[in-house]
């Protein structure tokens, strides 16, 4: 019957299943509980000796206490959250015979990781495009969990959650290159979100995602996940994304037309939008492209312009992510308000802001900076960051260049 199958979770959650009852993470009061039954049942096609399970459950200090004396007092605790799935369960499912534990292998036991596993293998087996797509769908919404979440800290668990973390991620890659080459947008697009769920920092992943995006013609979106990944990685490792994601977001953002348009049009789609008061904040791609132009204008007109790298740290010590986070955008208001519109302002890292002053001497650039870090201190006094500067002048493009232009 049906509820005869003991059901098993341990992606995501922990929970066992048997003759319509259940037990969740919240029935197993400790983890060394939850740990000892999922070796059990994980090594349930061989004997346990008491050896390998106090090594498994306690350090070498706890052991020489009374490692075996400990070990009978976990099984009894184990024994007794299963009786509650019904009478005598405890000692049904888990035999000591011999001196040695072992789990009742004549009960139909059914266990997700196992499914999960012969699933990703019959999802690269298999031709049938109907048959690979459902199978992989199923693989990525059913079993994106991690193993056994909360016992991560114990050697065993932690290496199975890597081998089962790879193979999602395995399953995952193989599904899209399959539902690429199908031209299965839709598809890669919800295989792309769930594994960047559980890899919220692969590069790759984001540009499959922005690629079929701009595929489906949903290039707002697209851009949108550009500036998510854009954050992510500027926030917490302070760089910016690699060439490929950089190359998506220019051809995200294109907004050619089609037919032939009249002046007036060209004109009017080029009018600022929304605009705001004070230096134009903008990304890293389109900061370089102001100054590539702002070199090409001095190797012709000889004027004087310079580049400033502002530089966030901790007064005392590192700041916390949230504490660095705040005083950047707090950084990038000031910033925006205290300096001219023809100014332009980027991120450059996690910590840092570069900008670009036109028509502005060195001296002027070195009081432009004391005026922006008087002005963070005095509105944002209490900010465990202070600010560093450094002022470099902007280089003409070279004559070789510029003749062969």
């Amino acid at each position: 019957m049906e509820n005869d199958v003991i059901k098993v979770k341990m992606l995501g959650e922990f929970s066992i299943e048997y003759k319509g009852h259940v037990l969740g993470d919240a029935a197993f009061h400790s983890k060394k509980s939850r740990l000892l039954l999922a070796y059990m049942i994980c090594n349930r096609e061989r004997e346990v000796s008491p050896d390998e399970l106090i090594d498994l459950l306690w350090s070498n200090k706890d052991k020489e206490v009374n490692g075996k004396g400990s070990l009978k007092t976990a099984f009894y605790r184990v024994r007794s959250i299963l009786d509650e799935l019904d009478e005598d369960c405890g000692h049904k499912f888990i035999h000591n015979k011999n001196g040695v534990y072992s789990w009742n292998t004549r009960l139909p036991l059914e266990l997700d990781t196992e499914l999960f596993e012969e699933q990703c293998y019959q999802a690269e087996a298999t031709t049938d495009l109907d048959d690979r797509l459902n199978i992989s769908q199923n693989v990525l919404a059913e079993y994106d969990g991690i193993f056994l979440p909360g016992l991560e800290s114990n050697s065993w668990v932690k290496s199975l959650m890597d081998y089962y973390s790879n193979l999602y991620m395995d399953a995952a890659y193989k599904g899209i290159d399959f539902l690429e080459a199908n031209g299965l947008s839709d598809s890669v697009i919800f295989f792309c979100r769930k594994a960047i769920a559980r890899d919220p920092y692969n590069q790759s992943l984001y540009a499959h995602l922005i690629r079929n995006l701009i595929e489906n013609n949903d290039r707002k979106e697209a851009a949108a996940q550009f500036g998510i990944i854009s954050e992510k990685l500027g926030e917490t490792f302070g760089i910016q994304p690699n060439e490929e994601l950089r190359e998506l977001y220019k051809e995200a953002i294109q907004s050619l037309n089609d037919d032939i348009v009249s002046f007036d049009d060209a004109f009017e789609q080029l009018q600022e939008q929304n605009i705001k008061r004070g230096a134009l904040v903008c990304d890293y791609d389109f900061f370089k492209i102001l100054y590539h132009s702002s070199a090409r204008t001095i190797a012709r007109t000889g004027d004087s312009y310079h580049l400033v790298l502002l530089t966030l740290s901790g007064r005392e010590k590192e700041m916390a992510k949230h504490s660095l986070s705040r005083a950047m955008d707090n950084m990038q208001d000031i910033l925006r308000s205290n300096l001219r519109s023809g100014d332009s302002v980027t991120r450059c890292s996690k910590s840092q802001f570069i900008v670009l002053l036109p028509h502005a001497s060195f001296e002027n650039a070195v009081m432009i900076c004391k005026r922006i870090i008087k002005s963070f201190t005095r509105q944002f006094p209490h900010s465990p960051a202070q600010v560093e500067y450094a002022v470099k002048p902007v280089k003409p493009m070279s004559a070789s260049v510029e003749d062969d232009s």
